[in-house]
């Protein structure tokens, strides 16, 4: 099991255990296990290895764990991806970046960085390749390259090595839906899509 499939697993206990009755950490046949006391009345045993008593223990005791990662702020483990908001307004998520770290925090920061640095590059691209289809999104109303500028803003950065996706949100001019840009691992800007 890698440590995404490990953490998940944690976080999906934990869930489970915030739901249940109660729970005790024990022993069955030699085993690491967890008995759980379900809604129903019932219960049900999982297998647990020490350091997964461990993660879980402390996932309960203090929650999802987090971490701070320069220029993008505070991020936290959620669903196996480290999710948090950049100082910009721009939210992040980090896909099999792996355990909380320093080395972890630095990579995610380093390719946050980067990405950012591909953002207003990435909306003139977005708006020159967008704008001349934009009327089918508008029932017929043609979208000048710079009305298209105008409306792109910042929505969220998702990366996930070895590329990146820079996604804006265009008002109206899509019917709500964002606009995607891609972004490969040496900062070439690929198809802008909604």
């Amino acid at each position: 099991m890698d440590s995404h499939q490990a953490q998940r697993r944690i976080e999906e206990l934990a869930q489970e255990l915030k739901s249940a009755l109660g729970h005790e950490f024990t022993e069955v046949a030699g085993r690491g296990a967890i008995r759980i006391r379900l809604p129903d009345g019932a219960s049900r045993i999982a297998f647990v290895t020490d350091s997964e008593r461990d993660a879980l223990e402390r996932y309960l005791r203090e929650g999802a764990p987090k971490m701070h990662v320069a220029g993008v702020g505070l991020m936290t483990l959620h669903d196996g991806d480290w999710v948090g908001a950049a100082p910009n307004g721009c939210s992040v998520r980090a896909i099999d970046f792996g355990d909380q770290g320093e080395d972890t925090a630095g990579r995610i920061s380093t390719a946050a960085n980067s990405v950012f640095a591909r953002v207003p590059a990435a909306k003139a691209h977005a708006a020159e390749t967008l704008a001349p289809n934009a009327k089918v999104w508008n029932e017929g109303r043609s979208v000048s390259r710079k009305e298209l500028l105008a409306a792109l803003e910042l929505a969220a950065i998702t990366l996930h090595p070895p590329f990146s996706v820079i996604w804006f949100d265009a008002g109206d001019l899509f019917a709500g839906h964002r606009v995607q840009v891609r972004v490969d691992r040496d900062g070439e800007l690929g198809e802008a899509h909604v």
